[in-house]
């Protein structure tokens, strides 16, 4: 197709529409992290407990996991994508109330469940990506670089930029977040901030509705793309085996490590709201209500996020990838039981969101997300790279991970201490493992 007819994304320029799609973008971004993120505080403050946040959590991801394995030429148009997150998030703010507007018996878990496969594309498909925030920091969707979200008509298509313009959206929301549960509770501030997100995504359709996607089939100017991560299926598991048996031992026991690291995240991000939310409210002399401290935490874990991904460049040129792979996630593996040992100490619990956001830095050398195949000059290569894992496998990894918030979900309704207990136990294995690989 003639370009002077369709002229590629970055021939265009950064026009006013253009800048209005990407900012309208982010700010859904975060605006979806944060409702993900407080979701659980809204289905208590409903009568529902953390199994149902679970439910919905792992409805949202099985769904968005469907659509990441999808070929590029099955996307949806960018604008469709952003009017299902704006649906979604409206479906969210009414749930309480749409079965008596429609006299419909799915009540208001039933229509939760609705809003989040709704967000699903958006959480696959977005101008973002995953960014390791929400819904995708339970696990299935941080293995994906938002290559099939490819950005604003360029703005975003590099991974590192847009994991950037993640964080500074959430971070953004964040703010707003902690502004709006200031005055309010979840039952009326989670409503506040699902329509405020469900406003950006509209304003991003409408931006996006006359931009042609950089992957669109019948473009010119396509860029080359990784095919999708496959989702492994039941037809798939013969081969799937003999592939993972094909596999030298280090990459199987590198893989498993890595798994067990995103499983233990997996089982506890989702609670950390409640975590929080019990233990602030007991905070002598505190000044903001626990839900507000808690999007605040949540913007400093943004801010780590952002400094891992900053200096993701200069990590990569100088670190030794296994010592800063199990070191730091020796580190990321203590820290779900590190949040509740913390209580009510904000300025500690702060520290340990800074730590949590911060295993961006580490992505270039996880097996299952990055997996580096060089080492500083220098380095002994064959002592000091760090496998990673082929496709099929993260696939099948991702598939698995699915079900981790409704086991979370359920280990918390048993003992908030048995959930994260465990967490940090599996992180501490797959560390373990993680050091007889690459060791």
């Amino acid at each position: 197709m003639d370009t002077a007819t369709h002229p590629s994304p970055s021939d265009a320029g950064l026009g006013p529409t253009t800048l209005v799609f990407a900012v309208a973008s982010v700010a859904c971004h975060g605006l979806v992290r944060l409702a993900e993120r407080t979701l659980p505080a809204f289905l208590a403050a409903l009568g529902w407990g953390p199994i149902a946040a679970g439910v919905v959590a792992t409805v949202g991801l099985a769904v968005a996991v469907g659509i990441g394995g999808l070929g590029p030429g099955d996307s949806l148009p960018r604008a469709a994508v952003a009017a299902l997150a704006a649906l979604g998030l409206v479906v969210w703010a009414g749930a309480p109330a749409i079965d008596g507007l429609l006299g419909t018996p799915l009540s208001a878990l039933g229509w939760l469940l609705v809003g989040a496969t709704l967000l699903a594309a958006w959480n696959a498909d977005g101008v973002v990506g995953p960014d390791g925030s929400g819904f995708a920091a339970t696990g299935p969707l941080a293995d994906t670089d938002g290559s099939r979200g490819a950005g604003d008509a360029g703005l975003l298509r590099d991974p590192r930029t847009r994991h950037l313009a993640g964080a500074v959206g959430t971070a953004g929301a964040a703010g707003l977040a902690a502004a709006t549960f200031a005055g309010t509770g979840a039952d009326a501030g989670f409503p506040v901030l699902a329509v405020t997100g469900a406003v950006c995504g509209l304003t991003a359709a409408a931006g996006g509705a006359d931009r042609r996607r950089p992957d669109d089939p019948d473009r010119g100017d396509s860029p080359s793309r990784a095919d999708p991560t496959p989702v492994t299926g039941v037809s798939d598991v013969a081969e799937l085996r003999r592939e993972w048996e094909s596999l030298p031992a280090g990459v199987r026991t590198a893989a498993v490590g890595d798994g067990l690291v995103r499983a233990a995240t997996s089982l506890v991000a989702l609670s950390l709201v409640l975590v929080v939310d019990a233990g602030v409210s007991i905070a002598p002399g505190r000044s903001l209500p626990p839900l507000s401290a808690f999007a605040l935490l949540v913007g400093v874990e943004s801010l780590g996020a952002l400094a891992g991904v900053a200096a993701t460049p200069a990590i990569v040129e100088r670190a030794d990838p296994r010592r800063m792979l199990t070191g730091g996630l020796a580190v990321l593996a203590v820290v779900p039981l590190s949040v509740v040992a913390a209580g009510p100490d904000v300025a500690v619990l702060g520290v340990l969101f800074a730590l949590f956001g911060a295993r961006t830095a580490l992505r270039p050398f996880r097996p299952t997300l990055g997996g580096r195949a060089t080492a500083p000059p220098g380095a002994d290569d064959d002592r000091r790279t760090v496998p990673r894992t082929p496709p099929t496998v993260r696939g099948a990894i991702r598939a698995a991970l699915v079900l981790a918030p409704l086991a979370g979900g359920a280990l918390y309704a048993l003992s908030p201490v048995v959930a994260f207990g465990l967490a940090t136990s599996l992180g501490l294995l797959g560390v373990r493992e993680l050091s007889r690989s690459v060791g």
